[in-house]
């Protein structure tokens, strides 16, 4: 039983047999009483009938003996002293006198029994008037009439209800497996994502829930292939962008080991391979940061700090590139404080005031904003420089996800998991050729 079909099947049956059930003992116990009634009445219908037939002057035989025949009953008139007026059975009529009581003027429905054969009837009696005699014209059935017409019924109903359990079974079973291949064919494609196929195509066959959650499957499985490709291409240019420092690093320090260089030369080449050894250190950061943002290591140590002396001091940082790249820089951040994570927040600003430098390749404005809103700040970044393409702007925040040649792929990922763990509002509106906004909120204090 754990499987989902035979679940299905059960719960179809179940409901069927019940209602079949219910139906079946509602027949068995009120069909002879329902039976019984519909005689009565047919027999009362019929007696009417054979009464206005006799009630005129001249009765017409042929009608009488057909409504008789149709009766199927035998029919036998006696007067209010039980002197019978005729009968269809001889036998019956002779002794109806003692059997029969008269009902006087009103119709009534009885069961006698045969004085000599012992056999049961059921009788309806009904009051009418002969030749100015008060009279009663009585109809009876033999009780086993009934009674066979009963179990007749009841085969009937017996069959019809294994009929329907047949019938009920065959459906529940169509109906359970077009319910459950659509599921079990979910369950093979997640078996084999689970197993690392993550490009499967999933068609969705039904248009309910299932095949909304086949769609997100597929969905699912394309996005799980696309980061795969992401996380190969990083492992990839990680491993160069990796190899290319410490072939500098190893190269340099091999000629300071190797060669008679005057002092000056080794400083500079130190300067060199410390400077290589800081952008491995800080792509390194970059993956180590955003694996403990995404499992929950990190958590924000909410303080209140002045924003406008933040990013004054993240500034200073790139004051060397702004001058080599003849950058204009438009600083207009009114002094208020925020309360968010302050080192979080200038890891934000490093990636995004950094980016907008890198793409201004020769003069450019960098614009630095805020504007208050109730109890929010929005800051407003912009540059003037190359933009992202709109097919790489929807992706933009992804992880191990390249706009440029440049970088690891990981710094906007890192923005992202930061603003969402400060529960910011952030936006990037960009034009290939013009330039990239990015804006975000902080709570002020």
């Amino acid at each position: 039983m754990r499987s989902i079909r035979n679940k299905l099947l059960a719960s179809y049956l179940a409901v069927v047999l019940t209602v079949l059930a219910i139906f079946w003992l509602t027949q068995v116990v009120f069909i002879e009483r329902t039976y019984t009634r519909f005689m009565v009445g047919r027999l009362k219908n019929y007696g009417e009938e054979i009464i206005n037939i006799l009630g005129v002057p001249e009765p017409d035989p042929s009608k009488l003996s057909a409504a008789i025949e149709e009766s199927g009953a035998e029919v036998t008139a006696v007067t209010k002293d039980n002197r019978v007026i005729f009968t269809t059975a001889t036998m019956m009529g002779m002794m109806m006198r003692n059997v029969i009581p008269y009902s006087g003027n009103t119709p009534k429905t009885f069961r006698y029994t045969h004085p000599h054969f012992g056999t049961e009837y059921m009788a309806m009696s009904l009051p009418f008037t002969y030749n100015g005699i008060q009279a009663n014209m009585i109809l009876s059935i033999p009780v086993t009439q009934i009674s066979q017409n009963v179990d007749l019924f009841k085969r009937e109903f017996t069959y019809i209800a294994i009929a329907s359990i047949i019938i009920a079974t065959l459906i529940s079973l169509i109906l359970s497996n077009g319910i459950t291949r659509p599921i079990i064919k979910l369950k093979k494609a997640a078996k084999e994502i689970a197993e690392g196929n993550a490009g499967i195509k999933i068609k969705p066959e039904t248009r309910d829930e299932i095949g909304d959650l086949a769609s997100t499957m597929d969905e699912m499985s394309m996005r799980l292939s696309e980061i795969e490709k992401l996380r190969q291409n990083l492992i990839a240019n990680i491993s160069h962008d990796l190899k290319t420092p410490l072939g500098v690093i190893k190269g340099y320090a091999e000629m300071i080991r190797d060669t008679d260089i005057d002092r000056e030369k080794s400083y500079k080449y130190l300067a060199i391979i410390s400077k290589e050894a800081d952008r491995m250190s800080n792509m390194i950061n970059d993956i180590l940061a955003l694996s403990q943002i995404q499992a929950g290591v990190t958590k924000p140590r909410m303080a209140v700090f002045n924003m406008k002396e933040l990013i004054s001091d993240v500034l200073d940082t790139f004051e060397g590139e702004i001058y080599e790249r003849n950058l204009e820089v438009e600083f207009s951040i009114d002094d208020l404080n925020v309360y968010a994570d302050r080192e979080l927040i200038r890891r934000v600003l490093v990636n995004i005031i950094g980016n907008a430098i890198s793409s201004m390749e020769d003069s450019g404005l960098l614009s630095i904003t805020s504007e208050i809103q109730d109890k929010e700040a929005l800051f407003k970044i912009s540059d003037t420089g190359r933009g992202i393409k709109e097919k790489d702007l929807e992706h933009i925040f992804d992880r191990y996800y390249k706009a440029s040649e440049g970088g690891t792929g990981l710094g906007l990922a890192i923005v992202k998991e930061i603003l969402t763990l400060h529960r910011s509002k952030y936006d990037i509106n960009s034009t290939e050729g013009k330039g990239t906004t990015f804006t975000f909120t902080l709570p002020r204090s």
